[in-house]
């Protein structure tokens, strides 16, 4: 598993164009979600004890819902340890790395986290087992920040088309 891990950190370091070894920080946590659910949120947060991102997503069922099918919204988080705070810049670093992974942004309803323009969050789906990483680099990213790729075949396609995330894999890619 996480030989996957690194290759799919790899492999999408290399799909983005980057020139550089990519940051990478992968969750150690895993969650298990329904095989036919979408993301339908997704944030970061700061956990400043433990020096964490938080990456946390909403799956929910919504288009399968039917007369004997209920809406289930199921709520996942992920840590992402080994980040550093900066609020002098308002931007977040894995420690030892310069690599901005996450930027604090002031909005209408207070302060968000988003991700560094060169940062992407991973989720690989194996048959409804979820395992995050975060992978950044300094040059920004092409298409979706947080992309939903399905772990058994993803990394097959990912070699064979250098373009971006692969249409049929990106199940639920979603734009930020």
């Amino acid at each position: 598993m996480k030989t996957k891990l690194l290759a799919a950190a790899v492999i999408a370091a290399t799909i983005g164009g980057l020139h550089a070894a990519p940051v990478v920080i992968a969750s150690p946590d895993k969650a298990q979600v329904m095989v036919f659910s979408q993301i339908i949120n997704k944030d970061l947060h700061w956990n400043a004890r433990t020096n964490a991102l938080i990456a946390s997503m909403t799956f929910s069922n919504v288009n399968y819902v039917s007369r004997t099918e209920s809406r289930t919204d199921q709520d996942v988080y992920f840590t992402l340890s080994g980040v550093q705070y900066d609020p002098a810049r308002r931007t977040f670093y894995k420690t030892g790395r310069h690599v901005p992974v996450a930027i604090m942004q002031e909005g209408v309803f207070g302060r968000q986290i988003k991700l560094a323009p060169g940062a992407r969050i991973l989720a690989l789906d194996n048959h409804g087992r979820i395992s995050v990483m975060l992978v950044a680099n300094r040059s920004p990213v092409m298409g979706s920040q947080w992309v939903r790729v399905q772990e058994d075949s993803a990394l097959q396609e990912m070699f064979a088309n250098t373009g971006g995330i692969p249409p049929g894999q990106a199940s639920s890619s979603l734009r930020r």
